[in-house]
Formats: structure tokens, sequence, C-alpha cells
């Protein structure tokens, strides 16, 4: 079993988040993608102002978000 680390996502996690967003809509959306409005939430959610990104290794396996 190979151990994963989850750690806070940081600027520099923002690009690999926001195609991470990108795939997950081509493959769920129900609504409209607004790139500006998903990289105002990463960016808000990554300097911790309202909510905070948890990511899974060091090529984001996996992520998980939570907003306060």
């Amino acid at each position: 079993m190979t151990d994963l680390t989850v750690r806070v996502a940081s600027a520099r996690d923002e690009e690999a988040l926001y195609q991470m967003c990108v795939e997950l809509h081509a493959e769920n959306g129900q609504h409209t993608f607004d790139g500006e409005k998903v990289r105002g939430m990463l960016q808000r959610a990554i300097l911790k102002q309202g909510g905070i990104i948890g990511v899974v290794g060091d090529e984001i396996a996996a992520l998980t978000a939570s907003r306060s």
C-alpha cells in the first residue's frame, strides 16, 4: 500500500486545480462553466479567505475543499 499525504493547497497548485475543475465539469457539469469564478474561488481558498483546499500527492491525485 502506498502512503499518500494530504497537504494544504498553495499558489503553485492553482493551475493544476483549475485544470482538474475543467475536467470535472467536462465529465459532470450541469451548468455553464465560468472560469473566472472558478479561479476566484480557488484563489480565495488558497489564501484561506473563507475556504481551504486539501490536495493528495505532489501531482494532485485528488482534492477536497471546504468553504465557510
